[in-house]
Parts: C-alpha cells; structure tokens; sequence
C-alpha cells in the first residue's frame, strides 16, 4: 500500500478518538444536568461539588447549613494551584467580617476574588432531625483541648454533652464556728459534685451547670453546711442580626447567721434566691441596643438566738423585678461601648420589718462600660455606674452608690490565666437605722501550668461591706493557694490553703479562720 493510501486510515482513527471523547463528555454533562432543583450548573467556574442554590446555602448536607456556618464550606476555584490553608481561612474569615457589615459582593483576596453567598434574613434555621431530638443539626464531636491533654471529654448524648465531677476531700479548720472570741478546731468531710450540660447545635445554644457544696463536721453537726446553685442558659438565634438571651438560677446558701444581729444569732442559716432574666438584643451590627427584663426573689431562713429561741427572718423576704435598656456601638470587633439604665422595684413580704419600718423602694441606675474581646489574650467587660434607692419610709435615708460588675481574663501565655473582678450592689439590710447595704467586692486570680498534669492556683480578694446611715463598715479578706496534679483525664488529686478574715467596726462581728483541704476529683 502506497504512502498516499494510508492517509485516510489516520483520520479515521482521529475521528474514531474524538468521538470517543466527546461521548465522555457527554455522559458527564448529563450528570451534571441531573443534579437536585436549585443547585447550579457552575461548571464554567466552580467545581460542581461546592456549588450553591439560590438562597446561598449547601444543597445536600441536612439542615442546608449556611456558609456562614463554616468558612470552610467554599466555593472551590478549578485550575488553581493550593494555596496555604491558614492564610486562605483568615482570608475568608475577613470576607465575612466585609460582607455582614454591608459591603456587597465582598470578595475573598487572593482565592481567585470570588463572590461569597450571604443567605437573605431571615436565615434558613434548618431542618429538624429525629435522630438528635428534634434540634437543629449538632456539630461535629467535640476534640482535645491542645492546652489541657487532660481535659475531660464529657459524655456525648444526643445534641449535648455532659460533664459530671464528683471532689471528695478532708478538710481542717481552726475556726469552726467563725466566732470573734472562743476559736474551736474541727475536721471535717467536703463532698462537692457537679454537672454541666452543654448542646452541640449549629445554631442557638443551652447550657445548664448544677452544683454543691457539702461540708460536714462529724463532731459539731451544728456547723454542717450546705451549698447549692443552679444556673441555665439559652440563645436563640431569631434572625441573623438579632437574638434572645435567657438564663436563670437558683442559689441555696447556708452559712454563720447574718451579721445583721450584731451577734444575737449562733449556727447557721438557709437562704434561697431564685432569678430570670430575658434580653432581646441586635448583634453583627454597629449599633446594639439591648432590652432586659428580670425579676428575683429571695428567702432568708431563720436564725437560733444566743439565749434560746429562734429569729423569724420573714420580714426580710422580698421580689424585685427589674428592666434595663442598654445601647452600644461596634467600634470593631474587639471593642463595644455601651451605656445602659436600668430600674427596679422591691416588695417585701411584710410591710413592715422588725424595726416598724416600711422598706419597699425603688432603684434606679446608670452604668457605662465596653464588652471586650481580643481573642483568647484578653476578654471580659468593664462595667461602672452609680445606683439610688428611695425608700417607701420617709425616716431612711435615701441610699446612693457605685454598681457594677466587671470580668477580664487575661492569658499572657496558653501556660497562665489571669482573671479580674470587680462588683458593687446596694443591697437590703434589717439593722436598725440603716437603710441599705454598700457591697463593693475586688478580686484576682491566677492559674498556671506547672507542667501537662500539675496546674498552681492563687487568689486573693477583698470585699467592703458599708452600712448607708449608721457608722458600721466590715472588711472581708480572703487569701487562697491551690494545686492540682492530673494522674490521668478522669483522676486529680487536689489540694487548697484558705484564709479568712474580717475586720469590723462591730468587734463581735471580727474573726479569722484558716482552712486546709486535700482530696481526689472524678471527672468525665
């Protein structure tokens, strides 16, 4: 066969492969053209695997979670090389930070500047799922705390996670009974149990902590105490731009009878206060007004008189239910100013107190402050205001001062945690002549990591207790050291020094205490 003969047979092959090649392409196209109602056809630009429907969200994953949800959930650019993984994420973080702020079409720098989907509000809230009870999709499984190897896990169920602890320890204190005069020693038992739930949703949250305090002294069963407190809390995320927050609790609190008998009183009393608040608040946004509605009641137990008989504390029982309107503004993320107002009314149980006093009033106050967030450096609020009470009876004095509570936590190395406190309240009182109580409490504390499983504590706090109209003024000092050694993630052997001390214009009320525990911590 000639040279000239063999052309042909070298185009049909060639046709032959592109044909071939174009019935590949065709049955990838018709695969393509088969995906569910609403996803695009992003072939052109994208990878099909990422595209996203109409309503910005990821068709395909249950609950059809926003891309806000996970920065890592993406449009994915064809024919680009990969880039590095961390700077790409902070990239992307800073394109959603550009995007809730207004700006539109915000574009990711350096990945190909690609659109972000920001969903319409009100967002897609999901679907429910039977298999986590109802709740919008979970997370994925919490993993280990890289500062904390020790850290316990919890116990995963369902849409939340459980966290039980259980401390036993002995305990030795050269003052049993918190007396001025008459110091008594004694050893005693502390049991502190403990459980925390925490949910897994992708959205909203609820958490609920339960704890208590047991102490017991077998030789003076007098001075037993116990100790319990009751917290929950919940977000629901209405709208992308706007939230309400609830929490609750319940404190019981038996300790040495109140100070304000001047020492009528030995043992020990059970209080109770119970408590809700509700705040409906805007949140990714410059301006951030905020509205709160509370209301608390508190029970005070009755005392043992020194001389016999018992002190009915009924006359102290009083609801006050309260409101606050705050605003503030996003300077960035890290720093929000804000001032807030606030009112509240005190009823009490009985009209008048053991003195033939009439002691319901009304408060009000003003506080400023900023809620800071540099990341896990330094976070917390600062918080400072002036309160007044004017009370119903006209012969107590009107009570002013500071109000406030501030928090900052302070990590200067993933080793160390500093923490600051600082509160101040005007509250109730039955002791003649005076018609409220000025607490101002300061506090700092500091926890560093010796080694993976060795963690030194120490704290310090001093706290002011002035009695508005008469000439009284106690002065609370408490000193603590602590260690912790982790012998594995569920074992800690525990160990803490306490001193105590109080200085008073009131000699009877004056004392010092010392404290030593020792004692194992379960966990989970």
């Amino acid at each position: 066969m000639t040279r000239h003969s063999q052309l042909p047979a070298y185009i049909l092959a060639g046709l032959l492969c592109q044909a071939a090649a174009g019935s590949a392409l065709g049955q990838q196209a018709g695969s393509i053209s088969d995906l569910p109602p609403g996803q695009a056809n992003n072939t052109d630009r994208y990878d099909s695997t990422s595209s996203l429907d109409s309503n910005g969200t990821l068709p395909g994953l249950r609950g059809s979670r926003s891309v806000l949800d996970d920065p890592a959930d993406e449009f994915v650019p064809r024919n680009r090389e990969p880039q590095d993984a961390q700077l790409v994420q902070q990239r992307r973080r800073r394109a959603d930070r550009n995007a809730l702020r207004g700006i539109p079409d915000a574009e990711i720098p350096g990945v190909g500047g690609i659109p972000r989907a920001i969903p319409e509000e009100p967002f897609d809230l999901g679907t429910l799922d039977p298999q986590t009870t109802g709740s919008i999709e979970p997370d994925p499984d919490p993993v280990e705390n890289p500062t904390d190897p020790y850290a316990p896990l919890g116990l995963r169920n369902g849409s939340f996670t459980y966290f039980p602890s259980l401390e036993i320890s002995s305990l030795f204190t050269d003052n049993v009974g918190q007396d001025a005069t008459g110091e008594r020693s004694a050893f005693g038992v502390v049991l502190r149990p403990s459980l925390n739930a925490q949910s897994n949703w992708a959205r909203h949250n609820a958490s609920l902590t339960v704890a208590s305090e047991h102490t017991i002294f077998p030789g003076d069963t007098d001075e037993n105490r116990n100790e319990l407190s009751v917290n929950s809390e919940a977000r629901i995320d209405v709208l992308r731009s706007f939230v309400i927050d609830y929490a609750g609790r319940y404190i019981l609190s038996q300790d040495s009878s109140d100070g304000d008998n001047s020492g009528a009183t030995t043992g020990t009393s059970i209080d109770h206060e119970i408590g809700a608040d509700v705040t409906f608040r805007r949140q990714n946004a410059r301006f951030l007004p905020s509205l709160r509605f509370g209301v608390e009641r508190f029970m005070f137990g009755d005392e043992d008189l020194v001389g016999g008989g018992t002190q009915n504390n009924s006359d102290q029982d009083y609801v006050e239910p309260s409101v606050e309107l705050r605003v503030g503004y996003a300077i960035s993320q890290a720093v929000q100013p804000y001032i807030a107002a606030g009112y509240s009314r005190r009823v009490h149980d009985d009209r008048l107190d053991r003195s033939g006093l009439e002691r319901d009033s009304d408060g009000y106050e003003i506080r400023a402050g900023a809620d800071l967030n540099f990341g896990p450096v330094l976070s917390g609020n600062v918080d400072l205001g002036y309160g007044v009470r004017d009370f119903e009876d006209s012969t107590l004095s009107t009570a002013d001062g500071f109000v406030g509570t501030s928090s900052l936590t302070w990590s200067p190395t993933p080793l160390t945690t500093f923490t600051f406190g600082a509160t101040g309240s005007l509250d109730e009182t039955t002791t003649a002549g005076a018609s409220a109580i000025q607490n101002i409490n300061v506090n700092a504390n500091v926890s560093h990591r010796l080694r993976r499983n060795l963690t030194a504590t120490g704290g310090a706090s001093i706290s002011f207790a002035d009695y508005l109209g008469i000439r009284r003024l106690d002065e609370t000092y408490q000193v603590d050291l602590g260690l912790a050694y982790a012998i594995g993630r569920h074992i800690e052997l525990v160990a803490n020094y306490q001193f105590n001390a109080v200085e008073s214009t009131i000699p009877s009320q004056e004392y010092t205490e010392n404290q030593i525990t020792a004692g194992v911590r379960f966990r989970l």
